[in-house]
């Protein structure tokens, strides 16, 4: 049924592209514009009630008992390509004992606000939890805001930060040709890292490395916002304690993913191995007994930002491999003879290594 009784205030439109229906006073849809229609259609309902929030009748009841209209009132309708969100606004007509339900497609509207939530947590989860520097930038570099990290790894306190270009603070070579490339990255894939030998306020070289993600509008794409973890990369064995405890740990959640009720009755191992192969690096391996990753997911495994595990963060392994790298080594993953993963740890002889590697290849025979 398209038309309306005449005795109703309220009239439906094909031309409306926005869903409506007209519904009596128990709740039940009387009619519905083409829009609503199409919508089922697409969704896959046998009944265009099925797009109304699950508390339609008591927003009925409530609507014409008040004589007042209530708004923004959500629905969620799943299809097979993508979920459609609405905001439905009930309107009463008192003298028939009918309300006019119409909606607005809010879709993005609603993803959006999700998202911003979602950075806002992600923001609150990294500040919390550590002692790196966290920064939130305007897309041309400016400090928006930092944390007390600040003064320890750059010499600034938040307030001072605040307005300064990313080229005043991060002083040192290369520097600006770094952060252009860090922009463009950021522009083009949504993230980027960087690794940059800056001048601390005090006048100490430091090696910084730099995680960064972009927040984009909705609409256009552009970056408006851009977070980012820095981190003093500069050569420390304590660090290189951390990426070690690190690894463990990751080895240990995996394993424990992997045997699920079993890993409190079964034994479990976590192999930890040194070595120093025949160019006379130095290896230290960490393999587990967890589910493992294929080529694809041990490539994005250390992109920063990018995790499996529902609270994770996605910073540990990109930030463990630039520690790696900042003593001149490297860190990679390969598939594991146990199933899992192994982490290996990669460092180069030193000089000192090599000229006494040298030295004994050259000696005479006695």
């Amino acid at each position: 049924m398209n038309d309306v009784p005449p005795s109703s205030v309220f009239s439906l439109h094909d031309a409306d592209p926005q869903p409506g229906l007209i519904l009596d006073g128990a709740g039940t849809v009387m009619v519905g514009n083409r829009a609503a229609r199409n919508l089922c259609q697409t969704a896959g309902l046998t009944s265009p009630h099925r797009l109304l929030p699950t508390n339609a009748q008591a927003l009925v009841n409530a609507s014409l008992e008040q004589n007042r209209a209530i708004e923004n009132v959500e629905s969620r309708i799943p299809s097979e390509l993508s979920e459609t969100i609405l905001m439905w606004t009930f309107i009463p007509d008192a003298e028939t004992a009918r309300v006019l339900a119409r909606a607005r497609d809010a879709t993005q509207d609603v993803l959006t606000q999700e998202e911003a939530t979602r950075s806002n947590r992600l923001y609150r989860l990294i500040t919390e939890n550590t002692t790196d520097l966290i920064s939130r930038h305007a897309p041309d570099g400016r400090f928006i805001d930092a944390t007390p990290a600040s003064w320890r790894l750059l010499g600034y306190w938040p307030e001072e930060l605040r307005g300064k270009p990313l080229e005043e603070v991060f002083r040192g070579n290369h520097v600006t040709q770094k952060l252009t490339e860090t922009r463009n990255l950021l522009r083009d894939d949504g993230y980027a890292t960087m690794t940059l030998e800056i001048i601390h306020r005090d006048g100490s070289r430091r090696w910084f490395e730099i995680a960064s993600r972009a927040i984009r509008e909705t609409y256009t794409g552009a970056v408006i916002e851009v977070i980012s973890v820095s981190r003093d990369i500069t050569a420390d064995p304590v660090l290189l304690e951390q990426v070690l405890i690190n690894l463990i740990r990751n080895g240990i959640e995996a394993t424990i993913e992997a045997r699920g009720e079993e890993a409190q009755s079964a034994p479990a191992q976590i192999v930890i191995t040194t070595c120093i192969n025949d160019q006379n690096e130095t290896l230290i391996e960490v393999t587990d007994e967890g589910p493992g990753l294929d080529e694809q997911g041990i490539r994005q495994m250390f992109q920063p930002f990018y995790t499996s595990k529902p609270q994770g963060l996605g910073l540990g392994l990109s930030m463990s491999r630039s520690i790696i790298e900042g003593f001149g080594g490297f860190l990679d993953a390969r598939p594991a003879a146990t199933g899992g993963l192994s982490l290996i740890c990669r460092f180069p002889a030193s000089q000192s290594q090599k000229h006494r590697t040298a030295t004994t290849e050259n000696q005479p025979n006695a």
